[in-house]
């Protein structure tokens, strides 16, 4: 009878893990013979019995030889840079694609221009903090077109100071007086808010979101007018903020909490006295005067150039102009600058506004003043061409320079041909049309100006003007090499 021969089998172990996968596995025969004169080598562990194999499961029958080897160098590296690369996700969507144009990633500075229309920017230039922690925004006062119907056209504006993009506008009907945000943090987040003065008072401005914070109020009153920008003082009323101060009526001080707008009290003055105003000086061992005479468009200008000694190094006169206030200037002494700027490291900047023809030209009866190309109905507008320019004059121990940074045509638009009717732009709201400074604290200093200007477009064959804004950043310090190179 023939033997049948079943398959011998040998359970694995059953606790394998990955790694246990990798390792290798040999297993030496159980049995090389089944007897009947077949060669043995190991057979005495195993014999026949009824046409099945049995086993001595006392003897070594199964051997398992586990290797385990070392990784090598690479794959420790693969291994290694495998788990970084799963952070990398988590780093691009929490600090690369929420980057934008309103989030709070810094972003550097270049140069920039915004154009903004149906407003005349106004007053002093204001750098606030903004989403963007390492990067300044820009603040602003303005007023609507003398012909708009719109009811708030008046307000403040801020831009982002990375590309020019408006982060808020604050509307109002009220016209404005003075703005600063430079004075006091009265809502107690680290950053100074805008001190706005109108018509109608005092209130402040939170230079992040736009919002009012407060009005200067009384027991009585909801508002109070006649007040002047005030100074900081110390926080007499224990509330943790500084007060302010300021001059009411020109006649008294008022004294104002810094956190509520609450006027704490109204200090009387001597009689003696019977206006109050202020006082700015401005020091430098260069001096720099402008001397502006007579009405414009009739106007002149002397600007005079003074050393140490207060003798006259050089004066410069201007016919149908009017210059605007002085901007100290101070560059960084490295190296490359001395070498670049030939030791021209200080100096002022200004703005000049030139008068190129005069009587003005008046406005076809088919010329439409904005808003929205309504006509002129009766009324007779003037216009005025200007040129204007702003200088930069710095100087070093033996040499003074005259570069013009920059120049703008501007047309000016009056409501009657005498200078004492009203004008759009008006040169003396851009007396403090220009600061430098450094908006992104990379150590470089920016130009950051204004300007306003009506511009001609034409609509159904007519000729319209519309009121426009500039809002300029230039990178004055890495670009005035240039500058200087092409002299």
């Amino acid at each position: 009878m023939a033997h049948s021969l079943q398959g011998v089998y040998s359970p694995l172990p059953q606790s394998l893990s990955d790694s246990d996968s990798e390792k290798e596995i040999s297993m030496e025969p159980i049995c090389t013979n089944y007897g009947n004169g077949l060669k043995s080598t190991k057979a005495d562990n195993c014999c026949r019995q009824n046409g099945h194999l049995s086993f001595n499961m006392n003897d070594e029958i199964l051997k398992i030889k586990r290797v385990n080897p070392k990784m090598s160098t690479l794959r420790k590296t693969a291994f290694v840079f495998s788990i970084l690369l799963c952070f990398l996700p988590i780093v691009i969507f929490l600090w690369v694609l929420p980057c934008s144009d309103s989030n709070t990633c810094p972003a550097r500075i270049s140069n920039w221009e915004y154009q903004q229309d149906n407003i005349e920017i106004v007053g002093q230039i204001n750098l606030v903090h903004g989403a963007f922690e390492n990067n300044l925004n820009v603040a602003l006062m303005y007023k609507g077109s003398l012909n708009t119907r719109k009811i708030l056209k008046n307000g403040i504006i801020s831009f982002l100071g990375s590309n020019g993009a408006v982060a808020w506008d604050f509307q109002q009907e009220n016209d404005l007086i003075d703005m600063n945000c430079s004075i006091i943090d009265v809502d107690g987040n680290g950053f100074n808010d805008c001190l706005v003065v109108d018509e109608k008072g005092l209130k402040v401005i939170e230079t992040i979101t736009g919002e009012a914070v407060w009005h200067a109020h009384s027991a009585q009153e909801k508002s109070i007018p006649d007040l002047d920008m005030p100074v900081k003082v110390e926080d007499f009323d224990g509330d943790g903020t500084s007060e302010l101060l300021s001059i009411y009526k020109k006649k008294s001080f008022l004294l104002i909490s810094g956190k509520t707008g609450l006027a704490l009290s109204n200090i009387e003055v001597s009689p003696i006295c019977t206006t109050i105003a202020n006082l700015t000086t401005v020091k430098s061992n260069r001096k720099l005067t402008i001397e502006n005479y007579d009405h414009c468009p009739h106007c002149r200008s002397i600007i005079s150039f003074y050393d140490s000694n207060n003798t006259k190094l050089k004066a410069w006169p201007y016919q149908n102009a009017f210059v605007m206030s002085p901007i100290p200037v101070s560059f960084q002494s490295t190296k490359d600058n001395i070498i670049s700027l030939k030791g021209h490291v200080n100096g002022f900047i200004l703005k000049i506004w030139e008068w190129r023809e005069y009587p003005k030209k008046k406005l076809t009866s088919t010329a439409r003043v904005y808003k929205r190309s309504v006509p002129i109905h009766n009324k007779t507008y003037y216009l005025n061409e200007i040129s204007e320019r702003a200088v930069l004059i710095t100087f070093n121990e033996t040499d003074t320079h005259i570069i013009n940074a920059s120049s703008t045509d501007i047309y000016q638009i009056c409501n009657g041909p005498e200078e004492e009717n009203s004008c759009q732009p008006d040169y003396k709201n851009q007396q403090n049309s220009l600061l430098i400074a450094d908006m992104d604290h990379d150590n470089s200093q920016e130009l950051i100006s204004y300007s306003s200007s009506y511009v001609k477009r034409d609509e159904d064959g007519n000729e319209s003007w519309h009121l426009v804004s500039y809002l300029k950043v230039f990178r004055l310090e890495s670009e005035l090499p240039k500058l200087y190179g092409s002299k």
